[in-house]
């Protein structure tokens, strides 16, 4: 036994005719299709600002350091100040967890870094 087709509802935008397009990415379509359609990353002119603690760095190397005295000055060096970088460190080094290492960068940084 069939089963009616009941019309479209008043809100709906489709009508009892017409036929929902296909999916995005299509069965069989390949890679490079959808490497096509993929959304661009923003450009570096309009990514947000972010203050770079570079130039700063080498001279907080030393209280780095006395933060936290299981790190080498040269592993302190390569992280160049850069938060991720120093927050793996952290991690990795004092076995934190990834919130615990990050809030004591965040700390560090807002009382020696930034201004």
């Amino acid at each position: 036994m069939k089963t009616p087709i009941l019309p479209a509802s008043p809100d709906s935008t489709l009508a009892a005719h017409q036929v929902v397009s296909e999916p995005r990415f299509p069965r069989g379509s390949d890679a490079n299709d959808r490497a096509i359609m993929a959304p661009k990353p923003m450009p570096v002119a309009t990514q947000p600002n972010k203050p770079d603690a570079k130039p700063r760095w080498s001279s907080q190397v030393p209280a780095a350091k006395a933060y936290w005295s299981k790190i080498t000055e040269t592993e302190l060096q390569n992280t160049e100040g850069i938060e991720s970088k120093l927050t793996a460190l952290i991690e990795w080094r004092y076995a934190l967890t990834p919130d615990k290492a990050a809030l004591q960068v965040r700390r560090f940084l807002s009382q020696h870094c930034r201004s």
